[in-house]
């Protein structure tokens, strides 16, 4: 997708969304809300996205790749305590949009974070340690950060 007008349009609606969450739950939200704060139509919200947990699931995908950019230099440097105040740290920063990916889109955060940890174990240079299979070993990590950050 490169159609400056597409991805404009994207970038409004979830700011918007960003921006009402900093005032009310994502429940409280309409999607004539978000398109009032986007300046956007509302037919046109509905060229984007289905409905307002598309949207969500949107923002989720790109936070969670947010996060995970942020912290992969962390997580290689073997040090797993600066890790987890890293990805703590950056969630409180970022705690409206958290609060709602964590309860309207704790599958798509679950998800992207087990495709960009499965792309990080496929690299060549990453090598099992452990009598843990790798997958299992990523599957049990990111469940334990969803459930604790929820």
């Amino acid at each position: 997708m490169t159609d400056p007008r597409v991805l404009r349009n994207r970038e409004a609606l979830r700011q918007a969304l960003l921006h009402l969450l900093e005032c009310k739950s994502f429940d409280e939200i309409t999607i004539r809300d978000i398109v009032a704060e986007a300046g956007i139509g509302y037919t046109t919200y509905f060229r984007h996205y289905p409905n307002k947990e598309a949207l969500l699931g949107d923002m989720a995908i790109r936070e969670v790749r947010q996060l995970h950019e942020m912290t992969l230099p962390v997580y290689r440097a073997r040090d797993s305590r600066a890790a987890c105040l890293a990805v703590c740290k950056y969630v409180d920063q970022h705690r409206s949009v958290w609060s709602a990916l964590l309860s309207g889109a704790t599958e798509y955060v679950r998800m992207e974070m087990l495709r960009l940890g499965r792309e990080d174990i496929a690299a060549p240079a990453v090598r099992a340690r452990g009598w843990l299979p790798q997958d299992l070993g990523l599957v049990l990590s990111v469940a334990v950060m969803v459930e604790l950050l929820g």
